[in-house]
């Protein structure tokens, strides 16, 4: 994967994606979809790196984007599809993240994991980003 093929996805459908914070990673383990890549919150930037296939794991980094480029990131609940699972309580949620540039790029993607949420929550103020936190909108 390189930089200008994910933009381009991400542009126009939500990417499945892997997130790694402080060198924890979400989701540990892929429920539905492979990831399209591994999202590295860093001190400078968010890192785009790709999947290694055969160990599911982050490999190298293709490209990123510095947190000053970024006006915004919109925070989602996005209901999982999983057809009929059987067993399963309640109604799973996907993380999605609306990520908005100040040049007007929007790229969306979306986590399995919606525990990185808080930590992200608290995080991107730090660097300048607004936060729109619109995971208990109906």
């Amino acid at each position: 994967m390189n930089k200008e093929k994910f933009e381009e996805k991400a542009s126009q459908q939500a990417l499945p994606v892997m997130i790694e914070f402080k060198d924890q990673v979400f989701p540990l383990l892929f429920e539905k979809q492979t990831p399209y890549a591994c999202l590295t919150f860093s001190k400078e930037a968010i890192e785009l790196n790709d999947i290694n296939p055969i160990t599911n794991k982050k490999g190298k980094t293709f490209g990123g984007w510095i947190y000053p480029d970024i006006k915004r990131i919109e925070f989602l609940s996005v209901p999982k599809n999983f057809g009929v699972v059987i067993g399963n309580q309640g109604v799973p949620n996907n993380l999605g993240l609306k990520i908005i540039f100040k040049n007007g790029n929007v790229y969306g993607v979306e986590c399995e994991d919606m525990n990185v949420a808080p930590l992200l929550i608290d995080f991107l103020p730090e660097h300048g980003i607004e936060v729109a936190d619109r995971l208990l909108d109906k």
